[in-house]
């Protein structure tokens, strides 16, 4: 889930929703909330939460459009895969620790 000020981002409906989510971040913090639980036998064994805050940078609605038909990330909440191609949404001196779930 991906977040900002009250609001959350689920996944866009369709191609317009993704450039607003992704207007709507530009230039300001937000956050993606993960969580993932492990269960055995229908009884949960495991269970973690993480939340990171990300900046996104400026962006011109050329490059939403670009990024949008280059990445296709219609299914990822706050419409971007900062994995992948939207890494470059993100300023290079952002430390994008992998959490650690003990």
């Amino acid at each position: 889930m991906c977040t900002i000020d009250d609001k959350i981002f689920d996944k866009p409906i369709d191609h317009e929703d993704a450039v607003n989510h992704l207007s709507s971040l530009s230039g300001k913090k937000h956050y993606q909330n993960n969580g993932i639980s492990i269960f055995h036998e229908g009884k949960e064994v495991w269970s973690n939460f993480d939340v990171t805050e990300l900046e996104m940078r400026e962006l011109s609605l050329q490059e939403i459009e670009d990024y949008l038909n280059l990445d296709k990330p219609y299914s990822a909440c706050g419409c971007y895969h900062f994995e992948s191609n939207g890494k470059i949404f993100l300023p290079a001196s952002m430390d994008l620790k992998v959490p650690s779930w003990d």
